[in-house]
């Protein structure tokens, strides 16, 4: 089992220690309940595979830079050291592709914007070496 799982038991038996001692309740009824709910906790911890989040797959980084540059006519040449076209290019792109249904979603999780998935992409393929692994 995964340290994380251990620590959250340990943790849990530690906490039904502690309040089954300072318990004053006598009501044998409720005090068996209690076990019964705890016994359930415990089973879903044991059982649980993922106990933390999900983080997104998609990190942005400085993405947000890229933008910035666009902004301004004397910072393209950044914007282009980053994505390897122009803003104008990529908003070119941006428009050829932005209807395409690969980007359309019926799910609960919802895709990052077109914009951001092309300026990804496109960075990536501006690299080399480890830098260009996902």
């Amino acid at each position: 089992m995964p340290p994380l799982h251990d620590k959250y038991i340990r943790s849990y038996a530690m906490f039904m220690a502690i309040r089954n001692l300072i318990s004053t309740n006598p009501d044998y009824r409720a005090f068996a309940q209690q076990l019964h709910l705890d016994a359930e906790i415990l089973h879903n911890l044991r059982n649980t595979r993922y106990l933390r989040g999900r983080e997104p797959v998609m990190k942005l980084g400085n993405l947000h830079l890229a933008w910035e540059y666009a902004k301004e006519h004397h910072d393209h040449h950044q914007f282009v050291q980053m994505l390897r076209v122009s803003p104008e290019v990529f908003d070119v792109l941006l428009i050829l592709i932005r209807d395409h249904p690969v980007f359309q979603n019926n799910s609960n999780n919802s895709q990052a914007p077109v914009q951001d998935q092309l300026a990804v992409t496109l960075f990536r393929l501006g690299r080399y070496g480890n830098g260009a692994s996902v």
